[in-house]
């Protein structure tokens, strides 16, 4: 069971339909200039977004992150000592391919108590306009195997690493 407890007025999280493994996030309706944190990406020069949220919608500036409040505060199902639970932020499918943004920040950890945002990116050259109430992201919840980080020599490193993968890192199977 997922609980949410709601900080000021907002719609729940819902489900597309009864196997969706994502939980949409909408925009508050209610959410003024004040609520909001705009910061341009490329310095950390903060904006008014006093400009940004009108009577109906946000707009999410050209080349700038925002955060967005979710007024939402969680309690994530509990773990063992093997695994645990977190809450993973993605992109709804038709906000990306309509507009663009992207996410970022997007882990919500088990033990977290305080509110959480939405932390959105245009890095695109026009404003995006998301209207209030609307669905703008969906999270899923994960779980998690608990692994204990452990230092290895570099022996046993090179004796598990013969694999056919390059260390290159991206694109590291195009052989």
């Amino acid at each position: 069971m997922l609980k949410f407890l709601k900080v000021r007025e907002v719609q729940l999280p819902t489900r597309g339909t009864e196997v969706s493994s994502g939980l949409d996030l909408y925009v508050p309706t209610d959410i003024k200039p004040e609520d909001i944190k705009i910061t341009p990406l490329n310095e950390p020069v903060k904006l008014s977004p006093s400009r940004f949220v009108t009577e109906d919608s946000i707009i999410i500036p050209w080349w700038r992150w925002v955060l967005i409040p979710s007024w939402l505060k969680l309690i994530l199902p509990k773990g063992t000592d093997e695994y645990t639970y977190d809450f993973i932020i993605m992109w709804k499918s038709w906000v990306s391919v309509k507009t663009d943004l992207l996410i970022w920040a997007a882990v919500i950890d088990n033990d977290y108590r305080g509110e959480f945002n939405i932390h959105v990116v245009n890095p695109g050259l026009n404003d995006v306009v998301i209207p209030k109430g609307s669905k703008i992201v969906q999270a899923i919840v994960r779980k998690v195997e608990l692994l204990k980080p452990v230092e290895i020599d570099t022996e046993e490193f090179e004796k598990e690493s013969n694999t056919e993968r390059w260390e290159w890192g991206f694109w590291s199977t195009w052989a």
